[in-house]
C-alpha cells in the first residue's frame, strides 16, 4: 500500500499506484493524518492526505475516490461546509464522506452530519479495526460500482455494435432484395425472349419447309422426266441438290422440334421406357445393321413421361453412338437404375465410340455446337440439344462423362416410382 499527500504545508506526495482504488483523508493535523495513513497501512487502496477542506475539495475535482475521511473540526473550512459544498456541486453523489470527529455522540451532532450528506461516522480515539471495516465497506460498493459501470458499458458497446450490424443486415438485405427483383427481372425478360426465340424458329421452320418440300418435289420431277437426256454433269448437280435439301429439311426439322419443346406443354402419362427404346431401335434398324452395332439394354421402368419424347431422346443417343464410332464395332449399352435417396431413375448410355473432349461436356448440349473431336462429320448440332430439353421437360436434368478414345457415357435422370 502506498500513500502519497497533497498538503498546502507539508509536500510529501507518493507517486500513485493507478490500479487501486483512492481514499482521501483530510484533517489540519500532521499527526492525524500520520495515524490514519498508520492505521490503512493493510488496505489495499492508495490514500491521499491533505490538510484542507479547500485542499479536498481541489482534490475531488482532480481524482475519483472511493471514500472521503473528513475531520469536522477544521480553521477556516471546517467538515460541515466542505460536505455542504458537495452535495451542491453533486460531488456526495459520488464520494461518501466518513466524518472523523472528536465531538460527543450527540444526537444533534449526528443529525447535523446527515443532514449534510455523511453516510457515516468515526469517532476519535479511533479504532484501527473499526475505521478499515468502515472503510472496506465502501471500498467493496466502489469497486462494484465499477464494475457494473464496466458491464453496463460493455452492454452499451455491444448494443451500439448491435445497433450498427443490424443497420448493415438491414441495409444488405434491401440490396439483396432489390437483386433479387433484378433477377426477377432479368428471368422474366430472358423467358420472354426465349418464347420469342422459340416462336420465331417455329414459324421460320414451318414457313421454310414446305417451300423447301416443293423444290424437293421439283427436282425429283425434272429428274425423273429428262431422265438419260441430262448431261452426267446436270445429274450431279440435281443429286447434290437433292442432297442438300435433304440435310436442310432434317436441319429444319430438328429446330422445329427443338422450338416445339420450349413452347408447348408436354402430356405426361404413364409411360413404359422399354417401349420407348424398342422404338427408338426400330427407328435406328438400318442404321444399326450397317455399323453391325452390338446393343444391350438393362430392363427399364414405367414413368410419368412421353413415350415419343423419351423414344427420340434414346434415338439420338444411340443414333450418336453409332455415328461417332471409333475404329472398333460399336457397342452400347443402356443402363438404368432407381436412387431411393433422391427418388428418381438415372439412365445411362454408354459407347465405346471417340469420346467427348472434357472442355466440351456442357457445350454439347447447346444448339449448333458440336465437340471438337467429331466437328469433321455431318451433323447439325441439334440432337443433344433436343435431347436435353426433353429431359429437362420431364424435370429431370442431363449430362455427360468421356474420355477421349474411350468412349462416352451420357446420363439423365427421370423422377417416377420404385416399380419397375
Amino acid at each position: 500500500m502506498q500513500a502519497k499527500c497533497m498538503p498546502t504545508s507539508f509536500p510529501e506526495r507518493v507517486a500513485p499506484v493507478t490500479d487501486l482504488p483512492k481514499i482521501l483523508a483530510v484533517d489540519d493535523r500532521r499527526e492525524n493524518l500520520a495515524v490514519i495513513k498508520a492505521m490503512l497501512g493493510r488496505v489495499e487502496a492508495e490514500v491521499v492526505l491533505v490538510d484542507s477542506g479547500r485542499a479536498a475539495l481541489a482534490a475531488l475535482e482532480d481524482e475519483e475516490y472511493a471514500v472521503m475521511l473528513l475531520d469536522v473540526s477544521m480553521p477556516e473550512m471546517d467538515g460541515y461546509e466542505v460536505a455542504s459544498r458537495m452535495q451542491e456541486t453533486g460531488m456526495l453523489a459520488q464520494v461518501p464522506v466518513i466524518f472523523v470527529t472528536a465531538i460527543d455522540r450527540d444526537e444533534r451532532s449526528l443529525m447535523e452530519g446527515y443532514k449534510a450528506g455523511v453516510v457515516d461516522f468515526i469517532f476519535k480515539p479511533m479504532n484501527p479495526a473499526i475505521l478499515r471495516s468502515k472503510v472496506h465497506v465502501f471500498l467493496n460498493l466502489y469497486k462494484a460500482r465499477k464494475a457494473q459501470e464496466l458491464a453496463n458499458g460493455q452492454l452499451l458497446s455491444l448494443q451500439q455494435d448491435l445497433i450498427v450490424k443490424r443497420g448493415e443486415a438491414e441495409a444488405a438485405a434491401r440490396e439483396i432484395g432489390l437483386a433479387k427483383l433484378e433477377l426477377e427481372f432479368q428471368n422474366e425478360e430472358l423467358l420472354r425472349r426465349n418464347r420469342e426465340l422459340d416462336s420465331f424458329a417455329h414459324v421460320l421452320s414451318h414457313d421454310l419447309r414446305q417451300p423447301l418440300q416443293s423444290i424437293l418435289d421439283y427436282l425429283e420431277l425434272i429428274g425423273a422426266e429428262s431422265g438419260a437426256s441430262l448431261p452426267p454433269d446436270a445429274t450431279r448437280w440435281f443429286a447434290s441438290c437433292a442432297r442438300l435439301g435433304r440435310g436442310m429439311s432434317g436441319l429444319i426439322t430438328d429446330v422445329l422440334e427443338y422450338a416445339t419443346l420450349g413452347s408447348q406443354q408436354i402430356t405426361k402419362e404413364s409411360t413404359d421406357c422399354d417401349a420407348a427404346l424398342a422404338g427408338a431401335l426400330e427407328r435406328l434398324t438400318a442404321a444399326i445393321k450397317e455399323s453391325d452395332a452390338c446393343i444391350v439394354h438393362d430392363e427399364l421402368p414405367r414413368l410419368p413421361g412421353s413415350e415419343e419424347l423419351l423414344t427420340r431422346v434414346f434415338q439420338n443417343l444411340i443414333a450418336n453412338a453409332i455415328k461417332y464410332k471409333s475404329d472398333a464395332t460399336p457397342r452400347i449399352e443402356v443402363r438404368c437404375q432407381w436412387d431411393p435417396s433422391r427418388h428418381n431413375w438415372l439412365f445411362r448410355v454408354i459407347d465405346n465410340g471417340r469420346g467427348v473432349d472434357p472442355k466440351d461436356f456442357g457445350r454439347v448440349f447447346e444448339m449448333f455446337a458440336r465437340g471438337r473431336m467429331v466437328s469433321a462429320l455431318p451433323g447439325t448440332g441439334i440432337g443433344l440439344a433436343v435431347c436435353k430439353r426433353i429431359v429437362e421437360a420431364h424435370a429431370g436434368r442431363m449430362w455427360v462423362t468421356s474420355k477421349e478414345n474411350e468412349g462416352s457415357e451420357f446420363c439423365f435422370v427421370l423422377p417416377g416410382g420404385a416399380i419397375v
